[in-house]
Formats: structure tokens, sequence, C-alpha cells
């Protein structure tokens, strides 16, 4: 996951954490591609805190869930830190978010959600926000079609 997102994240208090310590076997984390000028990503946040809470918080220790928001477009480091309180899960830390932006050169809009094995870094699906909406989503539970050809 250092690969794809860096090696640090930032969580909702301001603390950094190296992202290595949240990757493990049975772990999926979704990428939230978000900002606060786009009237769908406010539109569609309530419904994903949603879907995030009800995986994050799953008792089966082997499965776990993380979302990891990349928040740009904001102007200033106070906007992003502003619209980042309205999220309960980690962020990667505004000082890299240009860097990252080159990286994600192909994310096609907003809101938009990827899912990736966090020990491999494999992207498991490009773009799961529609079926985050309808409720119809469980990051545990995918199947052949959630999945990215190799």
């Amino acid at each position: 996951m250092e690969a794809i997102v860096g090696s640090k994240v930032e969580k909702v208090n301001g603390d950094v954490i190296p992202v290595k310590s949240i990757c493990g076997p049975g772990t999926i984390i979704g990428i939230l591609f978000t900002w606060s000028g786009s009237i769908l990503c406010q539109q569609y946040l309530p419904k994903v805190i949603e879907f995030y809470k009800s995986y994050h918080f799953k008792t089966n220790k082997n499965e776990n869930f993380q979302i990891i928001a990349l928040i740009d477009n904001e102007k200033t480091e106070t906007q992003w830190k502003a619209y980042r309180k309205t999220m309960p899960w980690l962020a990667v830390p505004y000082s890299n978010i240009q860097v990252l932006k080159k990286r994600f050169s192909n994310v096609d809009g907003y809101p938009t959600l990827q899912m990736y094995d966090s020990v491999s870094g494999k992207l498991l699906s490009p773009d799961i926000m529609s079926r985050v909406l309808r409720g119809s989503y469980d990051p545990f539970k995918m199947n052949s079609d959630d999945y990215v050809d190799s």
C-alpha cells in the first residue's frame, strides 16, 4: 500500500501513522477520491460514512476494512482540514496530495472509491461508489464481477 498512498496516513485527530500499521492479511483498503467542491461528494458522504462504519467495526478479527481519503482540489490546507474533519477515516496527509494526484491521474471523477488488497496492493475494484450507494457491496464477499482483470 505504501507504493500506492505513500508511507504515512493521517488520523482524524491529526496523528500520523505508518501505512503498514493498518495493512495485513484480510485487510481491504478503500481509497476515496473526494473534494469539498463536488456536490456529489457532499451528497454521497453520509452514505459512505454509513458503509464505512458497517464494515470498519466488524468483530471478525480476520477481516479489517479501512478507507483512506485522497482529498484533492482544496485550495488551502485550511480548507483541506475543514473537509477532512467531516470524515471518520484515515486520509493522505495534505503535504502528499500533489505527488499522489499524478499517480492517480486516471481516476475519472469525484467521488470514486477504489478497493485494494492491503498486502499485495492489487486493485480489486476500480470504483464501487454506485454499489455502496445502493447498499449492495460487501468488501469481504466480492464476486468475480468485482475484481479487476489482471
